[in-house]
């Protein structure tokens, strides 16, 4: 088996243990539970991945992602409209790791010993502090503005197709207009 096949395969394989009730992934991610296919058959979504932009592509040796949260937040449908092929390094830059955050917005944790609230970032698997803030929402602005240059400067790096220039282009005008309107993101794929 070549390749190809063997990740035609493996992208078949991992979206159907996703979407299927009572798996090992969805007991790990219960974000997975409800997930759906809409691709007909398997053979009609490997058409689909030799002609979607990103399927054969690599990035620091390792292929491209399939992704289906990207077009809509929480979407929990695979099909061709809106699943797209996207670096590891975006699609991370979209997780929003709500179990484990808790109670602050995204980017915000309480520093007990200075009795204040720390903004933080996560870049390439480094959490960079933003400084020191007394409410959390100073923090969370503090994060939102870093968030939206870090995405830019990520996405500015790669050659990206089609769908996938959509859906990111859509993501950075909500932060954008997060910033503006000065609303607490509801940032990411939970």
């Amino acid at each position: 088996m070549n390749e190809k096949d063997r990740r035609l395969r493996s992208l078949w394989g991992n979206m159907n243990s996703r979407c299927k009730a009572g798996s090992s992934i969805q007991t790990r991610c219960p974000t997975y539970v409800g997930c759906i296919s809409l691709f007909e058959s398997r053979l009609s979504f490997f058409h689909w991945c030799e002609a979607e932009y990103g399927f054969n592509l690599k990035d620091d040796n390792r292929f491209w992602d399939l992704d289906k949260d990207l077009s809509v937040e929480g979407n929990m449908v695979y099909s061709p409209e809106t699943c797209v092929f996207i670096p590891h390094k975006i699609n991370t830059l979209f997780l929003s790791s709500g179990r484990t955050r808790g109670m602050y917005p995204q980017g915000v944790t309480f520093d007990k010993s200075a009795n204040r609230y720390t903004a933080q970032i996560r870049k390439g698997g480094t959490t960079i502090k933003l400084g020191r803030y007394d409410c959390p929402i100073l923090a969370h602005r503090a994060w939102q503005n870093e968030k939206l240059s870090h995405i830019i400067e990520t996405v500015d790096s790669y050659e990206l197709g089609g769908k996938a220039s959509l859906f990111i282009s859509k993501r950075i005008a909500q932060l954008e207009s997060d910033i503006e309107n000065r609303t607490v993101s509801e940032w990411g794929i939970k």
